[in-house]
């Protein structure tokens, strides 16, 4: 017995196996990435002929304007140790606050940060968790190059500052 299919059920075929990989990604594709071991991780990242280093600015806004519902706010630089502009390939991909046994993983916001320098990059992430102000933590962000290789560049024991 020969089955005939027609082309258009051919086409709903294939229309439904492309939703479907398209949904896998939507799905798997912007996940919450899993924290990687500390320990293995640099301090100082050497990539082609630059080194990077990684700079933290991390508060709990308290300001009268702002609302004090917000929790912590990150403002993250990458710098690289020539004065060199960076390629428009690396960018900033995601983020891990780590406070003692807890850790907030985050991809950073859409908001554009003024960098005057060539040799640096930077993102912001917000509305992190409600840690108290002078507690030390533990940043390690994850850098993405050429959209496929991917770097990890940590900076050890930054203090949550306040803003009132």
């Amino acid at each position: 017995m020969k089955i005939i299919i027609s082309s258009s059920v051919r086409m709903l075929f294939v229309l439904v196996l492309v939703l479907i990989t398209l949904g896998s990604f939507f799905v798997y594709g912007f996940r919450e990435l899993p924290l990687p071991s500390p320990q293995s991780i640099p301090e100082k990242l050497s990539i082609g002929n630059r080194i990077y280093l990684l700079e933290t600015d991390i508060w709990r806004d308290f300001q009268p304007s702002t609302d004090p519902l917000e929790g912590i706010i990150v403002f993250i630089t990458v710098i690289a140790n020539n004065s060199q502009k960076l390629p428009p390939s690396i960018k900033l991909n995601y983020l891990w606050i780590i406070n003692n046994e807890e850790t907030w993983p985050t991809r950073f916001s859409e908001q554009k940060c003024l960098v005057e320098e060539e040799n640096t990059l930077a993102k912001i992430a917000r509305n992190g968790p409600f840690w108290t102000p002078g507690s030390l933590v533990d940043v390690i962000v994850q850098l993405m190059v050429n959209y496929h290789e991917t770097y990890l560049l940590k900076a050890l024991n930054q203090t949550i500052g306040v803003t009132f």
